[in-house]
């Protein structure tokens, strides 16, 4: 999956398990996006900012996250070494074992001190990266029965029920987001404006700032360049060409606001990320 450019992520299984499971050791920038999954990250150390929904959280080691089904949601790490667990889950997995799963939703931030007054829902995430870590013979049963406590308790402590019409209406709000970012992905690279956007949606200006921030989080401006950002760092690590001919490429006019956002990003200026990733790449030839 392309983090950078992709609207909708799609996640591979692992083989072995009914989900996704890995230990990350850093969260690179992850533009807004959305899946047919349940994302939960747990934060071992370090830090990471996550937007979901439009709400804004800051992870510290022991916090939890939850991403429910379809929700928009984009994150970064705040450190250079900042490693977590991720676990994703298929919606239709979720629908087998929880007969209500499709009037569930789950609370989206459980901080530490929440986790350890649940001492026995931190106890099931340890076991699952025990068994994953040493994969002894039998070590899926082991995760399983983990990701089934884990389960569990966030069912019983950490959810709540939804009515039918409140999914519905929250439906029909996400697809005019999603249809509006496959526009975007569509046509980032030319000149677009506040209007352009609005007037594809087929709402006044008003409203969709007002949706768009309620969403992602973000202006729209501030969106656009982050997007248009996240293309150009692909295409320093694929392309020789100019800095100033992928900016062109990419619909990128404004250097100046371009290279904050860039570095807001990535740490770093475009000139020293292309330099970063040659070294590297010399490094692996050598």
């Amino acid at each position: 999956m392309d983090g950078f450019s992709a609207q909708h992520e799609i996640v591979d299984l692992d083989r072995q398990l009914p989900v996704l499971f890995n230990i990350y050791q850093k969260c690179h920038y992850m533009a807004t996006h959305w899946h047919e999954y349940v994302e939960i990250v747990f934060q071992i150390s370090g830090g990471m900012a996550a937007v979901v929904q439009g709400g804004f959280y800051e992870l510290s080691p022991g916090d939890l996250l939850i991403v429910n089904e379809n929700e928009l949601h984009r994150t970064k790490s705040l450190s250079g070494q900042a490693p977590y667990i991720l676990i994703q889950i298929p919606v239709q997995y979720l629908r087998e074992i929880i007969p209500s799963f499709d009037t569930v939703r789950f609370q989206n931030y459980i901080p530490a001190r929440e986790l350890s007054a649940a001492a026995p829902l931190g106890d099931a995430l340890l076991r699952m990266r025990e068994a994953f870590r040493e994969k002894e013979d039998g070590w899926t049963l082991r995760f399983l029965e983990g990701l089934y406590g884990m389960l569990y308790l966030l069912y019983k402590d950490f959810s709540c029920r939804m009515k039918p019409d409140c999914r519905q209406e929250g439906g029909r709000d996400l697809q005019r987001m999603i249809d509006l970012m496959g526009w975007i992905q569509s046509n980032y690279q030319r000149k677009l404006t506040l209007m352009d956007a609005a007037d594809y949606l087929c709402v006044s200006k008003e409203h969709f700032c007002r949706i768009f921030r309620k969403y992602t989080g973000q202006t729209f401006l501030k969106y656009l360049n982050c997007f248009r950002a996240a293309r150009l760092y692909e295409d320093l690590y694929s392309s020789d060409a100019s800095l100033a001919s992928i900016m062109e490429k990419n619909g990128i006019t404004n250097y100046k606001v371009f290279s904050r956002t860039f570095r807001e990003m990535y740490g770093k200026t475009p000139r020293q990320a292309r330099y970063g990733m040659r070294c590297e790449e010399k490094n692996v030839d050598s």
